[in-house]
């Protein structure tokens, strides 16, 4: 308690101190029946300041000269066109890619797979909301650090005959985020505390 008293009493001083701040700085003039506030010396130094420090610590570069640090850029002419390209692995996993050219990639497991093979009612939707959760090599939270950490946008559907999870981040973090969908897909454990979240939110949706 002595902490949180402490801590607003900061917070009310640190307000009176900007509230005499911004008296000094801002003062009322009378025109006609209107008052207007004009900066007075103050507020004019500050922002003189201000402006000075942005024009010393930034580089003004050029409209034709490229910024440092990225890859230059080719016309789309002078590019192959995008083309669908088919992989099958010995153990008959196949892999379809195509490249865009894009900063983004999105990626994708679908398995063939879905409602009409559920022996229980209601197991796929089960499995659709405890997606990207806990599996064997990291807890529910771990793996939302994990993806966060690579700025992963997820997804998840199950319809009659497939399932899919998915994974949508930048080029430079598709490695990391293939490891991600590989862990998600093939080594899932089923958390009680994962069960029942999945459990209220369909109760939420019924």
């Amino acid at each position: 308690c002595a902490a949180v008293i402490a801590t607003f009493a900061c917070s009310v001083r640190c307000l009176g101190h900007c509230a005499v701040e911004a008296r000094t700085m801002f003062r009322p003039v009378a025109l006609g029946s209107r008052r207007w506030f004009t900066r007075s010396a103050p507020a004019r130094n500050l922002l003189a300041r201000n402006v000075r420090y942005f024009s010393e610590s930034t580089t003004q570069l050029s409209l034709d000269q490229p910024f440092p640090g990225i890859p230059e850029l080719k016309p789309a002419k002078e590019l192959p066109p995008p083309e669908l390209q088919t992989t099958v692995l010995p153990n008959g996993l196949r892999i379809c890619s195509i490249d865009h050219y894009s900063q983004g990639c999105s990626i994708g497991c679908f398995i063939d797979t879905g409602t009409k093979y559920e022996e229980v009612h209601g197991i796929c939707s089960h499995l659709e909301k405890m997606a990207f959760g806990s599996t064997e090599l990291r807890g529910s939270g771990e793996m939302a650090e994990a993806l966060d950490l690579i700025g992963a946008n997820t997804g998840a559907h199950l319809n009659r005959e497939q399932c899919y999870f998915g994974l949508e981040v930048l080029r430079d973090n598709m490695h990391e985020a293939v490891g991600l969908l590989s862990e998600v897909v093939q080594k899932p454990k089923f958390d009680p505390i994962d069960i029942q979240e999945a459990q209220y939110l369909m109760d939420l949706q019924r």
